[in-house]
Formats: C-alpha cells, sequence, structure tokens
C-alpha cells in the first residue's frame, strides 16, 4: 500500500498458479488511521447462540472483548468495554421483534459472532442506540455484521445511522439464498455481503436502524448480528 491509502475495507482477489493449476481467494483488506484516538468497541448480538469468551477474536476488524448482548430488547444499558477489556463511558441499548440463529456450525471466533441476531418482523423496525463515545477528532467507521437464516429466500435490509451531528445515512444489504456465513466477510453497499460500513463524524453517540426491504418470500427481514464501532 502507499503510505498514505485511503481508510476503509477494500475487496481483493487473489491468485495463485503453478503450472496448469490456478487458485484464487477472496480476502478484505482493512486500512485504518495510525493516529486512532482510542480502541474499538465491539458488540455481539448473542441471539439463540451462547455468549462470546473475552479472547475470542472476531469481526472484519479482529479483536478480542466483544461486548455480549443478550436478548431481543435490552432490560437495562450495557456498558461497553473496548477491545483491551477496559471500561468505557459507552454504552448500549438495544430493541427488536425477537432474536434467531444462522444454522451453521458452533465455533469460538467469528462462527459464534455470526450465528446469533437480533431479528425483525414483516415490518418492524430493530434500532441499537450508543452513547457516550469518547472523542476520536477523525470520526468513526462503524460495522454493521448481517447475516440471517434466510433459506431459500433472498431478502434485503435497509440499515440506517442517524443522531445528533450526523448526515443520516442508509446503506441496503441482499441477503442472499442459502449463503450463511462462512468464514468471509464480504462487504455490501446496496448490494450483496453480510455486513456494511458507516463513516461518521467525531459524535458522542448513534441510533443504528434495521428496516426490512424487499424478499423473494412472504418474510421480509433485516438481521443484525454484530456491530463495532472503530475510531478513525
Amino acid at each position: 500500500a502507499a503510505s498514505n491509502p485511503p481508510t476503509g475495507s477494500f475487496t481483493l482477489t487473489i491468485t495463485g498458479t503453478s503450472g496448469a493449476l490456478t487458485h484464487t481467494a477472496t480476502v478484505t483488506l482493512v486500512v485504518s488511521s495510525s493516529s486512532s484516538s482510542g480502541n474499538p468497541l465491539s458488540i455481539d448480538f448473542v441471539g439463540g447462540d451462547v455468549p462470546m469468551g473475552s479472547t475470542e477474536v472476531a469481526g472484519v476488524v479482529a479483536k478480542p472483548n466483544w461486548n455480549n448482548a443478550n436478548g431481543a430488547s435490552s432490560t437495562s444499558t450495557l456498558n461497553l468495554v473496548d477491545s483491551t477489556g477496559a471500561a468505557t463511558n459507552a454504552k448500549a441499548t438495544w430493541s427488536s421483534n425477537g432474536v434467531w440463529q444462522v444454522p451453521i456450525a458452533d465455533q469460538p471466533g467469528n462462527p459464534r459472532m455470526m450465528i446469533g441476531y437480533l431479528d425483525t418482523g414483516n415490518t418492524t423496525t430493530t434500532t441499537v442506540t450508543v452513547t457516550g463515545l469518547a472523542s476520536s477528532p477523525n470520526g468513526y467507521q462503524v460495522y454493521v455484521y448481517a447475516n440471517g437464516g434466510s433459506g431459500s429466500a433472498t431478502r434485503t435490509g435497509n440499515y440506517t445511522i442517524s443522531g445528533t451531528g450526523i448526515t443520516t445515512a442508509t446503506i441496503s444489504l441482499i441477503d442472499l439464498a442459502g449463503a450463511f456465513f462462512n468464514g468471509t466477510f464480504t462487504q455490501a453497499n446496496n448490494s450483496a455481503g453480510n455486513y456494511v460500513v458507516f463513516t461518521i463524524p467525531n459524535v458522542t453517540g448513534f441510533t443504528l436502524s434495521a428496516t426490512p426491504g424487499a424478499s423473494t418470500d412472504a418474510y421480509p427481514r433485516a438481521p443484525v448480528n454484530a456491530i463495532q464501532i472503530v475510531p478513525r
């Protein structure tokens, strides 16, 4: 990479060739600012799975010390620790129609983070609100992971971020039929994938809303499996 590349997530295709044999693999390159003012905050919506252990590393921005958010809605405010395990002033609340899980094997790390999720009803909206963020002069990137138990249906979820000081933005994610998480993260930007990324300024909090869009069956959904808040 150059000495001053743009920050963000970039999909790379790597090809290896040996004689007549060729193999390709897709990977995600994440470029973050070296002047980051803090450590990421990571929230796993446990859903129908088991909580993550503090040493489990997961996410596009691979970090440990995920905060386990249990239940369809928060019964109290969840105090967040950062990726070092240190307590912060940040807090999270959430509300959804229910919880569910993707039919994949439970394994530590990325699979466990992606199995359980907050579930929307046919017309309901899931909301997640985070407050008390520390100052980050360059702002934040908010990663929203979304992969539901869609089975034979292809469904579109609309994800919106808003709040004081934020220009409200919406990104759609297409959850393809049968595309259960297989260990590969694919960024969606009004396209197919299993996570979206918002860039927001130096604010103290935000609200994420997940609203069902088009679906090839009668059950539109917009899952929320996890969130990472990464200082830039």
